[in-house]
């Protein structure tokens, strides 16, 4: 029986260096792919936002068939779309801060002196079902969005009021 003779071991050696080498080379190669990619995900990123942050421009109202409606203002043919009908009332009111006295104020869009101040956003939405259910009689603590009383016609209103404070204003208000 022929007995099997170890490998030289500086040709084992040398091999193996090799293979490390050239795994050495691939991982790198690998880590080098992965890195570009990444950059090129931030560099779209950044892309994407800079165009939404430029291009996103919607005027929104409320039509004589008491819908919501809104158009698109970077469209110079552009006109307004139905959104939700049975809308009665919507509201939005920007909480200003006023840095120098340390307070809010609730202020409309027109009112607004400087966006950079505005902390929160107050959206407000008053709806009334299309058809009358039945009659109904006024309740005192219905109230809509300017706190007026709902009429008393027949119809379910129901008022929907919700504040979103928006983010990266730190340090507006010391």
């Amino acid at each position: 029986m022929q007995q099997l003779k170890p490998p030289h071991l500086p040709q084992l050696g040398f091999a193996l260096l090799e293979a490390l080498f050239a795994l050495l080379i691939l991982a790198l190669g690998v880590l080098g792919l992965l890195w570009m990619h990444q950059h090129a995900l931030v560099q779209q990123r950044q892309q994407l936002m800079r165009s939404v942050a430029t291009s996103v421009r919607n005027d929104y109202k409320l039509n004589t068939s008491k819908e919501l409606s809104c158009k698109d203002l970077n469209l110079s043919n552009s006109t307004y779309q139905a959104l939700a009908e049975g809308i009665e009332d919507f509201q939005l009111r920007y909480a200003q801060a006023n840095p120098s006295a340390h307070t809010l104020q609730w202020k409309t869009a027109n009112q607004v002196s400087d966006m950079t101040q505005v902390l929160a956003i107050e959206v407000c939405l008053r709806v009334a079902s299309i058809n009358t259910v039945h009659n109904t009689k006024p309740n005192a603590n219905l109230k809509g969005c300017q706190d007026e009383t709902l009429p008393a016609d027949g119809r379910v209103r129901r008022t929907f009021k919700r504040v979103i404070s928006l983010r990266n204003r730190e340090g507006v208000l010391p």
